[in-house]
């Protein structure tokens, strides 16, 4: 663990700064994650909302700031608190906007897939909002919160960390511990995929107010169109519109088994020509951010790249939580294996 403490940064020249090592980004990971189960999900608040904004600030964004304070580390120039230009902010509502249904296809691709190997799913119940008021906190906490507390222990810190893998490397890893960290593996693959492309939009930007964003519009186009789905649904039944019997039906393991190929079909295609836009914008975004993205050298070392040990707490845990669902939705539940996901995330 030493090297948690050492600041020594052998590849610096006078136009870079230093960056928190591969050690120090993998312990922050392993403790965030661990602290966030262990003392995230025992909050004693009812209110959903309250909740999860407290446990977003204190236990997701408030570490990685006291840490890269703690270690002495230029916080604005790590976290990327620069002015990314108008036309990429632009850019970047439409690249998220456009690739929401690519990542809804990507999950219920993950859907299907695990529905056929543990013959049932279940999804979280995350509360809809029920008037224009509990939509604006909605847009508050699950967009806003998250997009600002999520950016900056991922993209902000660690990601700064691995770009000594280079950035490609740096990115893909971030946003696979970010879908981890998520604890949903029945959409693992959309998550994968948004914070990938969001960590390329951060490193190309050069700027986390960028990753922000793009946050905060998938999370919040997400809570409206929930909202103005149940709407719609109500709206139909006060005029007596005779409605499909599973429409606005909770129960996803009957929606996915009447799905036809042809609505898989149809969802592919459409997934297709919003992904070809979202490669569109995509290439608008690299041609207005030329000068942007850093181009520092690679500083890994045999001997730094030992600190991804310190992924192994953090990736355990989640490991052992994904299994105990897997043998839930398969009818062989583990009673050890319970009680260890249960000393984590209560219940």
């Amino acid at each position: 663990m030493g090297e948690f403490f050492n600041h020594h940064e052998p590849d610096l020249t006078p136009a870079e700064f230093k960056k928190p090592s591969i050690t120090q980004v993998s312990i922050l990971f392993s403790l965030s994650l661990i602290v966030f189960l262990v003392i995230g999900h025992r909050i004693p608040i009812e209110n959903f909302y309250i909740k999860t904004s407290l446990a977003e600030v204190v236990l997701v964004m408030l570490p990685p700031i006291f840490f890269l304070g703690i270690f002495k580390y230029d916080i604005k120039k790590n976290l990327r608190l620069h002015n990314p230009g108008i036309l990429n902010l632009f850019l970047t509502v439409l690249i998220m906007g456009f690739s929401l249904p690519v990542v809804n296809f990507l999950n219920l691709l993950n859907l299907l897939l695990l529905k056929f190997i543990f013959g049932k799913i279940t999804i979280p119940d995350i509360p809809t909002a029920q008037d224009p008021a509990g939509l604006l906190i909605g847009v508050l906490v699950i967009g806003l919160s998250a997009g600002v507390c999520e950016e900056i222990l991922f993209r902000g810190t660690i990601q700064r960390g691995f770009e000594r893998f280079g950035p490609v490397i740096a990115i893909l890893v971030t946003a696979f511990l970010f879908g981890l960290m998520h604890l949903d593996f029945q959409r693992l693959l959309g998550t994968f995929l948004l914070g990938g492309l969001i960590g390329f939009l951060v490193y190309r930007s050069n700027s986390l107010f960028t990753g922000m964003l793009a946050h905060f519009t998938n999370n919040s186009i997400a809570v409206v169109l929930s909202y103005l789905f149940n709407k719609l649904l109500e709206y139909f039944k006060s005029r007596g519109v005779k409605m499909p019997e599973n429409a606005g039906s909770k129960d996803v393991n009957q929606l996915l088994s009447d799905i036809t190929i042809i609505e898989i079909t149809g969802s592919l295609l459409f997934a297709f020509f919003c992904a070809a836009i979202v490669a569109a914008l995509i290439f608008a975004f690299i041609s207005n951010t030329k000068n942007k993205a850093e181009k520092g050298p690679r500083s890994i070392t045999v001997q730094s790249s030992k600190g991804l040990i310190w992924l192994l707490p953090g990736l355990i845990v989640v490991s052992i939580i994904y299994i105990a669902e897997g043998l839930k939705l398969s009818g062989h539940e583990n009673q050890i294996i319970s009680q260890i996901v249960r000393f984590f995330i209560g219940g």
